[in-house]
């Protein structure tokens, strides 16, 4: 289950992750087949669903809607993924590793830094829908790699953005070491 939770939103690039599962379902031929899941509302919501239609996606891809309960289901998703023009620290991405989930994002501000050295390898370029595929072919075709970096992601965000780290860093600012 390849998974994003944010705003419906045309800056957040939807229609290249549909496009991009459109070529990852076409090329599929093993089962179980993926599955799209789209968490959130927001002005896009139509275009995308109509989006899922023409692409014959109705029963591989699903716009849930907003939801309260998010924290539950990054543990169903296999892969997080965000296809965004432009970013800041996304929450949704650093609550996806924090969870052990593997990120498959676009290389847009603050993901780089939030993803690290070790999962540079999991940025793709932005409206890049085939590189999407790719990414999330290898990802879900090689499973204990996968894991692995969603291991290495929860470490990541534990050393990186823990709440240790921050206050560490408040205290640095406060008795001027910075």
């Amino acid at each position: 289950m390849i998974g994003s939770i944010g705003r419906l939103d045309a800056i957040k690039a939807y229609d290249v992750m549909i496009e991009a599962f459109a070529t990852l379902r076409a090329a599929w031929k093993e089962e179980p087949k993926p599955v799209l899941v789209l968490v959130g509302d927001g002005p896009e919501g139509g275009r995308l669903a109509a989006l899922i239609e023409r692409h014959g996606l109705r029963d591989a891809a699903r716009l849930t809607g907003w939801r309260k309960d998010v924290d539950r289901l990054y543990d169903l998703f296999d892969l997080f993924t965000l296809s965004s023009w432009s970013e800041g620290t996304s929450l949704g991405l650093l609550e996806a590793m924090s969870s052990g989930v593997c990120p498959i994002v676009t290389a847009v501000g603050g993901s780089p830094a939030v993803l690290g050295e070790e999962l540079r390898h999991r940025l793709v370029g932005p409206g890049d829908a085939a590189a999407l595929a790719a990414a999330w072919r290898g990802a879900l075709c090689h499973a204990d790699q996968r894991r692995t970096d969603g291991a290495t992601a929860r470490a990541r965000v534990q050393q990186a953005f823990g709440l240790r780290t921050m206050v560490a860093a408040y205290e640095r600012i406060y008795t001027g070491e910075d």
